[in-house]
Parts: structure tokens; C-alpha cells; sequence
């Protein structure tokens, strides 16, 4: 090929940055970091107003020392709800973590939601500034930071899961192959799987949006 064919054949190529994702990453980064720092500086200043982060920071704590029992529910850790998920956060306990890693996981978890709504946006609207608002307008609702203030919960942890999820199966989405379908689909079993693992009443979101797509 001539150089005039390499150069032709570049101009065609379109930029594979996404400068709208790249938006949201930093706004919900930002998103993150101050609503984290809040919370951190409530909770050590004892202005924690519910004992949900204590059962918990308890649960993950007594899982990662080989213990079962929480005294603050007087059950067995699982006697409740079945938060499996719990231990994907015992190696960080391990190493000390503790509530405000909670709290600050559990803002991360809203923030991170974002990228996958501008990834369903961007397949209906197609440009990258109105998918940005929208993804970018998830991080101002109101009740969002509310989640944020009442410190970590499960169902919160399983929100950017459920997000991905309902990505990977989204009839929106066009694949060149049944085989691309098959990835994506056995890809979407695997994340749901992770999310109804944070709480077993999340499987009802996933039952919901099964039916919805089939």
C-alpha cells in the first residue's frame, strides 16, 4: 500500500478516546471523594445515626477472624440476610480495614453506576455530551447522596452489578455474531450472579429485567 493509501486509510479511523466517559469517570471520582470524605468525618466525630454499620463492619470483621455469630443482631451472620458477598471484603479486613473503608466503598459503588448509564445512553442518544448528562444528572439525584449518608448497605453494593448487567443484556445492543450474544449473555449470568450475592432480595431486580428482555 502507498503512503497516500496509509494516510487515507488513517483519516478514516475515528478515536477510540471517549472524551464523554472520560467526563463522568472524573466528575464521579470527585463525586466520590466528597461525599466519602463527609461521611468519614461524621462517623468519626460519633454522628453515625443508625447501627446498620455496625452490623456490617461486625459481619465482615467476625468472617474474617472465623467467627459467625453477631451479637448485635443475636443470629447467625447469614440469620438475616444472605450477604455472601461479605466475604469478597474479609481480605481487606485482614489488613485493617474498617466502617469508614465501608463508607467509602459504599459511595464508590453509586459513583461507579455512572459509566454504565452512559454506556446505555451513548446506544440510544449517540452523543457523547447528552449521554454525559445523563450519567452525570444519576450522580445529582437527591436520594443518591442520601444512600451515601446512611453509611454502607448491601443493596447499594449491588446497584453498579445490576447496572452492568442490565448493559450486557440490553436489547439495544448489536452484536455481529450469536456467538457475541453468547459472551455477552453468560458474562451478564456471572455479574447478576455477584449482585444477588450482596442480598438475596436483588434477585427480584434481576427477575424483573430477565423478563423485560426475553
Amino acid at each position: 500500500m502507498t503512503l497516500s493509501g496509509l494516510w487515507n486509510r488513517a483519516r478514516r479511523v475515528e478515536p477510540r478516546f471517549d472524551v464523554g466517559l472520560a467526563a463522568v469517570v472524573v466528575v464521579s471520582a470527585v463525586w466520590t471523594g466528597a461525599l466519602g470524605t463527609l461521611v468519614a468525618r461524621r462517623h468519626n466525630a460519633y454522628g453515625t445515626f443508625d447501627y446498620d454499620l455496625g452490623i456490617h463492619d461486625q459481619s465482615v470483621w467476625l468472617l474474617s477472624r472465623g467467627g459467625w455469630f453477631s451479637t448485635i443482631r443475636g443470629t447467625n451472620i447469614f440469620g438475616h440476610h444472605a450477604t455472601f458477598a461479605y466475604y469478597l471484603l474479609v481480605p481487606f479486613y485482614w489488613l485493617g480495614a474498617g466502617p469508614n473503608f465501608l463508607n467509602l466503598l459504599n459511595c464508590a459503588a453509586l459513583a461507579v453506576c455512572a459509566a454504565p448509564i452512559y454506556l446505555l445512553a451513548q446506544r440510544r442518544f449517540v452523543s457523547q455530551w447528552l449521554s454525559g448528562a445523563v450519567a452525570i444528572g444519576w450522580l445529582m439525584v437527591p436520594w443518591l447522596s442520601w444512600f451515601a449518608q446512611e453509611t454502607f448497605h448491601p443493596e447499594v453494593m449491588a446497584l453498579p452489578f445490576l447496572f452492568w448487567g442490565y448493559y450486557l443484556i440490553d436489547p439495544w445492543f448489536t452484536s455481529d455474531s450469536e456467538q457475541g450474544w453468547a459472551r455477552a449473555d453468560f458474562a451478564a449470568l456471572l455479574v447478576f450472579v455477584v449482585a444477588a450475592s450482596w442480598k438475596e432480595d436483588v434477585a427480584l431486580a434481576i427477575a424483573r429485567s430477565e423478563e423485560h428482555t426475553s
